[in-house]
């Protein structure tokens, strides 16, 4: 598109743009009991910060919120199936549900996030501090009962892998 303006004449117009939108890595969970609190980072993920975030988030918010009575549903991304990964999460963790290897990407965190994108993108942040301002502003506004489509489809989705196959 073209962007107008007034100028003086003999001048020229300078509309300053932004052409990369600040970026940030974030990990996060929810169930129906609601969000949990988001993990905002600026490294790149690694088995380690996999299993520290695990330890430092999953495991004490599960607690608080359902105690021994979950599943984890994660896509088989090698930092979540490496040797020391899996060791990890086999002592740790009460439930893990099977995730074939050649799978879509049914987890529904993934269009959790789709939405959560699209708000962001709404909001049009342009520093990194108010990109993580508006999307803890946004996360924290998620009310359970807004989640409710999200997990409880996550019967069709498997019933859908599994008849395609996957």
């Amino acid at each position: 598109g073209r962007i107008r303006m007034w100028t003086k004449r003999g001048k020229k117009g300078i509309c300053p743009t932004t052409k990369h939108s600040p970026k940030i890595n974030v990990w996060a969970a929810f169930s129906s009991m609601g969000v949990f609190p988001l993990c905002i980072f600026k490294e790149n993920m690694n088995n380690q910060l996999f299993i520290s975030i695990m330890e430092g988030h999953l495991l004490r918010q599960a607690e608080v919120f359902l105690g021994n009575d979950w599943r984890l549903v994660m896509d088989n991304d090698p930092k979540h199936t490496s040797l020391i990964s899996r060791q990890w999460i086999e002592k740790n963790i009460p439930n893990k549900m099977p995730w074939p290897s050649q799978s879509p990407d049914i987890n529904p965190i993934e269009n959790l996030f789709g939405w959560v994108k699209q708000k962001l993108v709404k909001e049009g942040p342009k520093t990194i501090a108010e990109l993580k301002w508006k999307l803890e502003e946004i996360w924290g506004n998620i009310e359970p009962e807004f989640l409710i489509p999200y997990w409880k489809s996550m019967v069709t989705r498997c019933n859908m892998v599994i008849e395609g196959s996957g």
